[in-house]
């Protein structure tokens, strides 16, 4: 995304210009000027094709899953339609924050780059039913995280919202430019 806090990713792209662009715990739209022009993988939280769309932590928790697999696929026009590098996980996503839960995708997601970026393989074609996902409005969003605050307040209280995690992608692309790294690398992690 364009922010006014720093360049948006096709600038970062442009600047670094690397091998593969790697996406992590991304809810916008790519733009087709990046996926055309450099090798665009995504690590979605959900066992592609079942779980496409927005919100997937959000989706497999209101529909009782408590574990999950992290798919790296190639970045299409169609979300998360692309063909598949390989997949990690189980991850448990049954743990009190948000926090907590991202914490789990760490190792899988840095095996999956790695693995990408080692071997270059050819990614397979999604196969099985297709199950989508609904993007959740900024307000759904933010309901859901209090209300699951709320259910476990043994837990440390955090209040993720959709604002903090728009932060957290600019900050992460504010790093990158600074980087210029060959290849990139997004962790909502990162900016921790």
């Amino acid at each position: 995304p364009t922010t006014s806090a720093g360049p948006s990713l096709r600038e970062v792209c442009e600047q670094v210009d690397p091998r593969y662009v790697f996406l992590v715990h991304w809810s916008d739209y790519v733009p087709v000027a990046v996926f055309d022009r450099w090798e665009t993988v995504n690590l979605h939280c959900a066992p592609l094709p079942f779980g496409r769309g927005g919100h997937p932590i959000e989706n497999l928790l209101l529909a009782g899953y408590h574990r999950t697999l992290m798919t790296a696929h190639r970045v299409v026009a169609d979300r998360d339609a692309g063909p598949i590098y390989g997949v990690g996980g189980p991850i448990a996503i049954d743990k009190p924050t948000k926090i907590e839960i991202l914490d789990g995708f760490v190792e899988p997601c840095a095996r999956l780059i790695r693995d990408v970026v080692a071997s270059e393989p050819t990614p397979y074609p999604q196969t099985g039913r297709v199950v989508r996902f609904p993007l959740l409005s900024r307000e759904s969003y933010d309901r859901f995280w209090e209300r699951r605050s709320a259910q476990n307040a043994h837990a440390p209280h955090e209040r993720v919202t959709y604002e903090a995690e728009v932060m957290v992608e600019t900050e992460i692309l504010d790093l990158m430019a600074a980087t210029r790294k060959k290849s990139i690398a997004i962790y909502a992690e990162m900016a921790q």
